[in-house]
């Protein structure tokens, strides 16, 4: 039977409505130092505390089981920043993987060798780790963890020269479902979580390490009659990356990235379409050629969401001059957030996306973007 004008226009009307709006955000907090020098975990939870994010992708986290510096230009700190930050920001839901394990530890150095290199202790009992988190104030319904294949072997089993050879990093990704309330579990359910994701097996392992946040279990939800059917749901993939900073390494990883989010899709079972959103530090602008973000943009379905609400000026998240009255003005774009559009996933449509002109917290500014998310969800009329 042929719907008549009035009945289709109702039917757009609750596809409109079921559309669910989220805001993300994605951050190299560059080890919670700032531009002047200063560590400072504080000034990173109020700038993402001002964005008003729901989900909240980061980059250059630093979890430290003991007092090290972890990078050279990091400071000497005994704090798990991911859990910290969830703490100050009310974004409890927390999923951090950790590819670099190693610390500033001592090496002893030839004569002959760049007095300036980088070198870390690896650290195979995971009390140190680099990567990327990701805080949400949606349950994590799954996370999943990365590591980019190297393409040659460590240069030694005790260190990482990491000017010499290829760094480890990778990606993190979590599902989450939002059209669901807000999920802050208390400290019992917390603590149940813990026992619950070392008895899953995930325990510290090198050399990635797996933050206890990190289970995709949760406990019973009070409100929901273990009889009653599961409500219609809006799934959403995020994910949170770093590529390198080399021109080949990072081409490489942006394949790699690429082909690991397509087995994400192939995996999920069910007949829900579920969006996918890739957020982070690309370490490459929208016009290098032969670059990660022309490998990810020239991907059929990908889109950059700057593309498509962004602005011609003040997209800068590299600044060149902090300190300015606008250091957005100036500078390179180099962190990005993609959607990934095809047949059978959910749609994604930006409405509006910006780089907050934060020039103190990181040496990078965080980029804030307004998803709407349609089509995920099946209705019968």
């Amino acid at each position: 039977e042929e719907l008549g004008p009035n009945h289709a226009l109702a039917l757009a009307c609750v596809f409109d409505e079921c559309a669910r709006m989220v805001r993300i955000l994605t951050f190299n907090v560059h080890s919670c130092i700032g531009r002047d020098g200063t560590y400072d975990v504080n000034r990173v939870a109020e700038a993402i505390r001002r964005a008003d994010c729901d989900i909240a992708c980061l980059q250059e986290v630093e979890v430290n089981g003991q007092a090290r510096k972890v990078r050279s230009y990091s400071a000497k700190h005994a704090d798990n920043q991911p859990e910290f930050l969830a703490k100050a920001t009310g974004l409890a839901n927390i999923s951090f993987s950790g590819p670099l394990c190693a610390y500033q530890g001592s090496y002893r150095r030839e004569c002959c060798e760049n007095q300036f290199d980088e070198v870390l202790t690896r650290d195979w009992e995971c009390d140190s780790g680099f990567g990327n988190a990701i805080l949400s104030k949606f349950e994590i319904l799954d996370s999943r963890s990365f590591a980019f294949t190297l393409s040659a072997e460590p240069l030694s089993e005790e260190h990482v020269f990491m000017d010499r050879e290829e760094q480890p990093r990778g990606a993190r990704a979590v599902l989450v479902d939002i059209d669901s309330k807000p999920f802050s579990p208390t400290l019992e359910q917390d603590e149940e979580l813990k026992t619950e994701g070392a008895a899953l097996g995930m325990e510290k392992e090198a050399p990635m390490r797996q933050n206890a946040y990190s289970c995709c279990r949760a406990p019973p939800r009070a409100d929901m009659p273990e009889e009653a059917p599961p409500p219609p749901r809006a799934l959403l993939w995020i994910v949170s990356t770093q590529l390198s900073h080399r021109l080949r390494e990072q081409r490489e990883q942006a394949c790699q990235l690429r082909d690991w989010i397509e087995e994400l899709v192939v995996d999920q079972k069910g007949d829900e379409k579920i969006g996918v959103l890739v957020c982070g530090d690309m370490n490459s602008a929208p016009f290098a050629q032969c670059s990660s973000y022309s490998t990810l943009s020239s991907t059929p379905g990908w889109a950059d969401l700057w593309k498509a609400k962004g602005t011609w000026c003040n997209q800068a998240t590299s600044p060149w001059a902090f300190g300015t009255c606008c250091p957005t003005a100036c500078g390179t774009r180099v962190d990005h957030v993609f959607s990934v559009e095809r047949e059978g996933l959910a749609s994604l449509k930006c409405e509006g996306i910006s780089v907050a002109s934060e020039t103190h917290a990181s040496t990078h500014c965080p980029v804030v973007v307004d998803v709407k998310m349609a089509g995920a969800r099946k209705y019968a009329i």
